[in-house]
């Protein structure tokens, strides 16, 4: 999403209000991606500093087990992350910046972390990111993958989000409502043959791409229109309405993360950039997990000598 403070508060107040952004079936911290952070962390002397560049709300420290003694830094844009993340890892310093701004000197950090939260504020984000590495320290990043499994589901989403615009399903809706509460049966069947054809196009969207707002959208609506008499016509109203801005968030959200997401040869570019920067042994691969063909994400190494 856009790299300023009110479109990513407003979604770690809502989506993201758990603290992780990648979660696993049950909608807990998935697993591989902490043994993969614990193994980063392994072998990193006690008292190191460390510093998680756009941060969020703090999804990487969390798999670090207590009873450590690195000193964990957090930078994010959005102050409403670091306050859940605050709540979460009480001992993290937090500090509210971009990820291509962080106020620390040079050479400050003997690690440097992120995940999926660089990319958004773009090159000199990995740049900012090298000069804050010590020498000795070392960057671990994982970032998005274009056409991996987040961007490819994304992009379906966005086709959900994207049908029920297309299909002026809430306008449609709207009508069908008023109809439902107007005392003329003529009214109604009237707005019920306008509506019948734009459900069928969502319903088809629904099954095509099972997942996402736009399925909210509809079996929301559906049960309104059942229960309708429970219900005054500014409720359903005002449902619509909020369902409107969520299509429109979730349509700007989606679609920066998919700007986001890097092909090989912008991954090779950044890497190529990180060494111009003075690290060493930069390497970048794919990182699969292990219930999933596509790539979850990049996986970047690098160290200064």
């Amino acid at each position: 999403m856009p790299n300023n403070d009110e479109n990513w508060s407003e979604y770690w107040g809502k989506e993201g209000s758990a603290g992780e952004v990648f979660v696993n079936k049950e909608g807990g911290a998935n697993p591989y991606l902490g043994e993969f952070w614990k193994g980063v962390f392994h072998g990193l002397t006690e008292g190191a500093k460390v510093i998680d560049l756009a941060a969020g709300a703090g999804s990487i420290f969390s798999h670090i087990p207590q009873g450590h003694t690195y000193q964990f830094h957090a930078a994010d844009i959005s102050a409403t992350a670091l306050d859940i993340l605050k709540k979460r890892l009480p001992q993290t310093k937090t500090h509210t910046c971009p990820a291509d701004k962080v106020p620390f000197e040079d050479h400050s950090f003997d690690m440097v972390v992120s995940q999926f939260g660089i990319e958004y504020a773009g090159h000199q984000a990995f740049i900012e990111a090298a000069r804050l590495v010590n020498h000795g320290g070392k960057l671990s990043l994982l970032c998005h993958c274009e056409d991996g499994y987040i961007d490819a589901k994304n992009k379906k989403l966005m086709e959900g989000a994207q049908a029920a615009i297309d299909a002026k399903f809430i306008p449609n809706a709207k009508v069908l409502s008023r109809s439902l509460f107007s005392s003329s049966v003529v009214t109604q069947k009237n707005a019920l043959t306008v509506f019948s054809p734009v459900a069928s196009l969502m319903a088809k969207s629904v099954q095509i791409n099972p997942e996402g707002v736009h399925c909210h959208l509809y079996f929301g609506f559906r049960q309104l229109v059942e229960k309708h008499k429970e219900y005054d016509l500014s409720d359903l109203i005002d449902w619509l309405d909020a369902m409107s801005e969520d299509i429109e968030h979730n349509l700007l959200r989606l679609s920066e993360m998919r700007k986001a997401a890097s092909s090989e040869s912008q991954i090779t570019a950044l890497c190529h950039s990180l060494e111009k920067e003075g690290l060493i042994d930069v390497t970048y691969s794919k990182f699969i997990l292990p219930e999933h063909e596509a790539p979850l994400a990049w996986q970047v190494e690098a160290r200064r000598g």
